[in-house]
């Protein structure tokens, strides 16, 4: 098979592609033309409306630890770049419905899809962030980080792209990476504190210093790069949080649910090794060799054996 062209960086969605979708990694990111990718599932539209509700509520409410509201208005009047690209000045004494939500794909931009994600997101704000439970430092993080490792005398290198929700804490106790995850359903287990029907609910039997590859290895490896780009250094323990916003229950409404845990330096170490792989496998000529070998030997088949494949 042959490789038309390769990605500047990595990430922690297109690691898990690479590992689990190997033919549809290949067919969108390296051959031309590109594979259609599949269409946004309600789960990411409601999430992706949920995220933008949250982090403009921050902002204009001026409860980030990095932007006090006057440096904030002196941003904005300069039009520098902050770390929200698509907060509009000019909408500042518009309702938050005014707001285009351009990351939610056109098919799913319907008044039952908006309004569902809306009505989540005030219960999110009110539930968690009026409470005041958590310092929010910045969000919408967006980092090329260099991981960078010395192998056998020889240093390997790998361009990574992360966007993280927010990072939560303090410069003086440490900034931590908080990742949002809106799903319907139940929550996973190994939560720290819930809230249902605007009760908080704490779990004092979970240990908010677990591993959190025990509670979700694929949260973890996007905590784990999170952390990594927000300045943790590599191979030493770090804290990690995770909102799981769940709906659907109509008996029970919006949940939240909120996990903390230690991203390990035994886990940091494979997650490193992961990455390392991945790159050389799209750059270095043995590595193409061996990604090569498990594809299609044509793109017809490496189509067939795409449609196949699901990562969850």
């Amino acid at each position: 098979m042959r490789f038309d062209k390769q990605p500047k960086f990595l990430s922690p969605s297109s690691l898990n592609q690479f590992e689990k979708e190997p033919n549809k990694f290949f067919l969108q990111r390296l051959s031309l033309p590109p594979r259609p990718r599949e269409p946004q599932s309600v789960a990411a539209a409601l999430g992706t409306i949920v995220d933008i509700e949250a982090k403009t509520y921050l902002m204009k409410q001026g409860l980030l630890n990095k932007y006090t509201t006057a440096a904030l208005a002196e941003d904005l009047i300069h039009n520098r770049t902050i770390n929200v690209p698509w907060y509009q000045p000019e909408k500042e004494n518009k309702n938050l419905y005014d707001i285009d939500y351009e990351n939610v794909e056109p098919h799913l931009k319907t008044d039952e899809v908006l309004t569902a994600g809306k009505d989540i997101a005030k219960v999110y704000i009110k539930q968690l962030i009026d409470r005041d439970i958590t310092q929010w430092h910045d969000v919408d993080v967006k980092t090329i980080y260099n991981l960078s490792v010395v192998i056998g005398g020889k240093r390997h290198t790998v361009p990574i792209y992360g966007i993280t929700d927010a990072l939560v804490g303090t410069l003086e106790d440490g900034i931590s990476p908080l990742d949002y995850k809106c799903t319907s359903g139940s929550p996973k287990k190994g939560w720290c504190f819930s809230i249902v029907k605007g009760a908080k609910l704490e779990k004092p039997e979970n240990d908010i210093n677990i591993p959190f590859d025990t509670i979700d290895s694929q949260w973890a490896t996007q905590c784990c790069t999170y952390g990594w780009a927000s300045g943790r250094p590599l191979f030493k323990p770090f804290t990690v949080f995770v909102d799981q916003i769940c709906y659907g229950a109509k008996t029970l409404g919006v949940r939240i649910f909120r996990f903390q845990g230690t991203i390990t330096p035994e886990f940091q170490k494979l997650v490193a090794a992961r990455y390392l792989h991945c790159w050389d496998s799209i750059t270095s000529k043995t590595g193409k060799e061996r990604y090569s070998d498990k594809l299609g030997c044509t793109r017809l088949f490496t189509e067939l054996m795409a449609n196949a494949e699901r990562w969850f």
